[in-house]
């Protein structure tokens, strides 16, 4: 299953999966590039920690509480750095900001725009039309 399918994974699999106190490994992080354009929810509750979207993007399902591991690829050097920074960073990300993340992430969803306005107070400044 995919992060980005129809299923809605994040709202049925891994609620359920964290219930049952299951591990989840997550292959293809980034949704083969899906992922790492410039989604505004990861800049506007990660963007003093993060600097590029593939660390949003790589912390998308690192974030999830069910999620135990990420298998990211790392074609060079710069990408496997970037991927290992990625653990200080998660450990200086509180609480609260990872409900935020996630409900924000909900809110948004990852797909095609259906004009419903529940993202407005996530995408202010980013998006074009939500000032």
């Amino acid at each position: 299953m995919s992060l980005i399918r129809i299923e809605r994974v994040e709202d049925q699999v891994l609620p359920l999966a964290a219930e049952w106190d299951l591990g989840v490994v997550v292959n293809f992080p980034t949704a083969n590039g899906i992922l790492t354009g410039d989604i505004g929810i990861f800049y506007n509750i990660l963007g003093s920690y993060i600097t590029t979207p593939y660390q949003g993007a790589l912390l998308f399902p690192l974030l999830h509480p069910a999620v135990s591991c990420v298998l990211s690829g790392m074609s060079t050097q710069a990408f496997a750095d970037e991927n290992c920074a990625l653990g200080s960073i998660i450990e200086n990300i509180s609480e609260l900001e990872r409900r935020q993340f996630w409900d924000g992430i909900q809110a948004v969803g990852i797909g095609p725009c259906h004009s419903c306005g529940r993202c407005a107070p996530y995408t202010r400044g980013v998006l074009p039309g939500r000032s």
